[in-house]
C-alpha cells in the first residue's frame, strides 16, 4: 500500500492549496472555499483559456458561494479575463455543481452549461445530510441552458482545447477533461491531489482509471488537493492501490477466526489509521471490494440479520445501505 495515498491520515496535515492563482499559461484555479472532512480544503474550480472569456470547470458548493464568488472574480481579473465562455461540470455532486445558479446570476443566465447525461438517466440522489451527495442535481440545473457533453467531444476556447472523456464509477455522469496543449488532465473526483476518493462501482471505476491512464497525462489538475506533476505514475498507483485493497479484504476475511465479518468490521481491521468520521465511506469502498470478490466466487454473503450487528454510524453518501452494513461475509470454502 502506497504511503503517498495515506500520508495525510498519519500526520493529520493536509497539503496547502492556492486560493486564486495562475497554474500555467492557460489555467487559473479558484478555490471553492468549502472546506470539510470530505472536500478537504475545498473544491478546486478552474478557469481555462487565454482569451477575454474562459471556460469554467465546476462551480463549488451552494452553501459557500458568498465566499467563492469573490475568489472567482479575483482569478478572472488576475487572468486578464472579463467573463465566462461556458461552464463545464465534471459531475453532479453538490461541491461541483452546487454553485452553478450563483455563477449564472453573476456572469449571465444565458451561459451554456455542459454536463454529461448518462443513457441510463440521472443517478439516484444521495440523501444523507451533511455530505457531498446531499443535493438535488435537477434543481441545481433548473432554468439553465444545458447542452449535454459527449464522450470524445472537443471543447475549444481561445488558447485551450479540452477533450471530454466519460469516466464513471465515482458518479455515473463523471467526466475528465484532457487539456491537449499541455498533455494535462482535469480529473474531477476520480483522482485527487490528496488521498483517494469514494466510488459507487469499483469495476467501472477501474475501467475509468485505465481510460485516463491511456491518455498518458503528465500533469493532473485535481478537484481536491494540489496539482499533481507525475500524472501517469499517480494513476498507476491508484489502480494498484484499489486492486491491493480487494486482496486485503479477502485476506482479512479468510483469516477471520470468527468465520464471518461485517463490512464495517473488515474496514476497521484494514483502515487502522483512518479517523472515525471516514469509517463510513471506507466501509462503502469495502462493500465494493466484497462485491468484486463475490462475483469471482471468493466470498459469500450471509443475509441473516443479527441483533448484535451495528450499522455504520457515519452518514457519508458512500456508506452502504443498512442491509449491506449488517450482512456478514465469509470466504468461500471452495476457494480457500
Amino acid at each position: 500500500m502506497s504511503d503517498r495515498l495515506v500520508a495525510h491520515f498519519k500526520d493529520g496535515e493536509l497539503p496547502p492549496v492556492p486560493v486564486a492563482a495562475r497554474l500555467s499559461e492557460r489555467v487559473y484555479v479558484a478555490l471553492g472555499m468549502n472546506p470539510s472532512e470530505f472536500s478537504l480544503r475545498g473544491t478546486n474550480t478552474y478557469l481555462v483559456g487565454t482569451g477575454s472569456k474562459r471556460i469554467l470547470i465546476d462551480t463549488g458548493d451552494a452553501d459557500f458561494v458568498s465566499e467563492y464568488l469573490p475568489v472567482l472574480r479575483e482569478a478572472l481579473r488576475d487572468a486578464g479575463a472579463v467573463g465566462l465562455d461556458q461552464v463545464v461540470l465534471t459531475h453532479w455532486h453538490r461541491d461541483h455543481a452546487g454553485g452553478l445558479q450563483a455563477v449564472l446570476a453573476e456572469f449571465g443566465r444565458d451561459l451554456p452549461v455542459r454536463k454529461f447525461q448518462p443513457a441510463e438517466g440521472p443517478e439516484v440522489v444521495w440523501s444523507q445530510a451533511g455530505s457531498e451527495g446531499a443535493f438535488d442535481a435537477e434543481a441545481a440545473l433548473s432554468g439553465c441552458t444545458v447542452k449535454p457533453l459527449l464522450h470524445g467531444e472537443v471543447l475549444k476556447t481561445e488558447g485551450a482545447t479540452l477533450r471530454v472523456l466519460h469516466t464513471p464509477g465515482h458518479a455515473n455522469d463523471h467526466v475528465v477533461l484532457q487539456l491537449e496543449e499541455e498533455q494535462a488532465m482535469f480529473t474531477g473526483d476520480n483522482v485527487l491531489g490528496t488521498g483517494t476518493p469514494v466510488f459507487r462501482d469499483l469495476p467501472v471505476y477501474l475501467q475509468s482509471l485505465h481510460c485516463m491512464l491511456a491518455e498518458n497525462p503528465r500533469r493532473l489538475y485535481t478537484s481536491h488537493g494540489p496539482v499533481v506533476e507525475d500524472g501517469r505514475a499517480l494513476i498507476e498507483m491508484y489502480i494498484s492501490h484499489r486492486k491491493a485493497r480487494v486482496q486485503q479484504v479477502y485476506r482479512v476475511l479468510s483469516g477471520a477466526q470468527e468465520g464471518s465479518l461485517t463490512a464495517e468490521e473488515i474496514t476497521r481491521r484494514i483502515y487502522t489509521d483512518h479517523p472515525e468520521h471516514l469509517i463510513g465511506p471506507a466501509t462503502g469502498n469495502t462493500v465494493q471490494a466484497l462485491r468484486v470478490l463475490q462475483d469471482e466466487g471468493m466470498v459469500k454473503r450471509e443475509m441473516i440479520r443479527r441483533s448484535s450487528d451495528k450499522p455504520a454510524a457515519n452518514k457519508h453518501p458512500n456508506a452502504p445501505s443498512e442491509h449491506l452494513s449488517t450482512a456478514r461475509w465469509c470466504a468461500s470454502s471452495s476457494k480457500l
